[in-house]
């Protein structure tokens, strides 16, 4: 637990690395003293830590690093499309995962900016995930990329971009 006297001294990125402290030990069972925070303290908490995630990146430093991210998944997404399209030769690959820390998920939800999700923190051990979909039955009739669409997906929800 931290004193008192300690918090009133911490700078703002002290008590970032606090929260990250608590955010851990909840996600790994470890209780905390029930008088640290009441769930109004415990959310700002967390959304403090978000801010300072979201401010690790510059509008346009997040644009070029999630542009350059996501670059390989999308060309592979591209060369599996022109495959199902019988444009090449069929892909083996089927998935690829990307791991990565909180501040690549608060930033990526920032650069995605999806119509549905306000993101107040980012839950621990969060995931985005993107798919490519297609239908089947119009590929056999249509035979064009718009048989093809790709869902995003946070934490499980799918999200309206």
């Amino acid at each position: 637990m931290v004193d008192p006297a300690t918090m009133a001294a911490a700078e703002f990125n002290d008590v970032y690395q606090y929260s990250d402290a608590y955010v851990a030990r909840e996600f790994e069972g470890i209780p905390f003293a029930a008088d640290n925070f009441d769930d109004n303290s415990y959310l700002e908490m967390r959304t403090l830590q978000k801010i300072e995630l979201d401010y690790m990146f510059t509008q346009d430093t997040r644009a070029l690093a999630f542009s350059r991210i996501m670059s390989k998944p999308m060309s592979e997404m591209q060369i599996k499309v022109d495959s199902l399209l019988a444009k090449t030769p069929e892909s083996a690959l089927k998935y690829m995962i990307y791991s990565a820390h909180d501040d690549n998920i608060a930033n990526i939800m920032k650069w995605l900016h999806p119509l549905d999700v306000e993101m107040d923190y980012v839950l621990f051990a969060s995931q985005v995930v993107f798919e490519l979909k297609y239908d089947s039955a119009c590929l056999q009739t249509t035979n064009n990329d718009s048989c093809f669409r790709v869902g995003v997906r946070w934490n499980g929800n799918e999200l309206k971009l």
